[in-house]
């Protein structure tokens, strides 16, 4: 009988814990319901379809802490929700078959962001920031399928060395070429990192020593 019931139901455990309450059709979960961990607390609250987690709903950790509240298709994240780590956010957007898919901001521990176009679980592109291999921040910007494209800002040591126009990962378009101090070094035209174009070449306290058109040597 239990296959065809429906109705409202409470389920419970073989040592008496509640395991679920709410809508129930033909045996499964279906409509509004909360499913529990074993010692009490809650797992999840919001729709079922087919015994499975859908549309909107709430999920928890073990801790009570919150996990996840959204949209969910088929027991997966799937459409608008709200990620959490801890007791912070680590990604707001759009998720599809349970990873992050379409627009969306990812929160990192650091407290950079990506926040831009993602695919099957990966930053694709938007705007984000760039990191070497210690974690040094070297890059912040526009960025597409991890690579510098757009408008940015380059760093070397935490010092800005470069703020301007990218493509294919280098320096190309109108940008400004900083030294250590913060001094423009040079103001103009790149092309693959060099200059080249019309630009201003700088000296010290940023006298102009040079202003017209570059070739760069290849």
């Amino acid at each position: 009988w239990w296959e065809t019931y429906t109705g409202d139901v409470f389920i419970y455990d073989e040592e008496g814990n509640l395991v679920y309450q709410g809508d129930f059709v033909k045996g499964l979960y279906d409509g509004q319901g909360q499913t529990y961990f074993s010692d009490g607390q809650l797992e999840y609250t919001g729709g079922f379809s087919q015994g499975k987690y859908s549309g909107t709903g709430t999920l928890y950790r073990e801790d009570g802490q919150l996990l996840y509240e959204g949209a969910f298709e088929n027991g997966l994240y799937h459409g608008y929700g709200v990620l959490y780590t801890g007791d912070r956010v680590l990604y707001e957007g759009n998720f599809a078959q349970g990873l992050y898919d379409g627009e969306g901001i990812l929160y990192r521990s650091d407290g950079t962001t990506a926040e831009g176009t993602f695919s099957k679980g990966a930053f694709v592109e938007g705007v984000s920031q760039l990191f070497d291999d210690e974690g040094n921040l070297i890059y912040e910007g526009d960025v597409v399928e991890g690579q510098m494209e757009g408008t940015g800002r380059q760093y070397e040591n935490g010092v800005l060395v470069y703020e301007g126009e990218f493509s294919a990962n280098q320096r190309n378009g109108k940008g400004i070429l900083y030294d250590e101090e913060g001094n423009k070094i040079y103001e103009g035209d790149f092309v693959e990192g060099q200059y080249e174009g019309t630009g201003i070449l700088y000296g010290t306290d940023e006298i102009i020593l040079y202003e017209g058109d570059f070739a760069a040597r290849r």
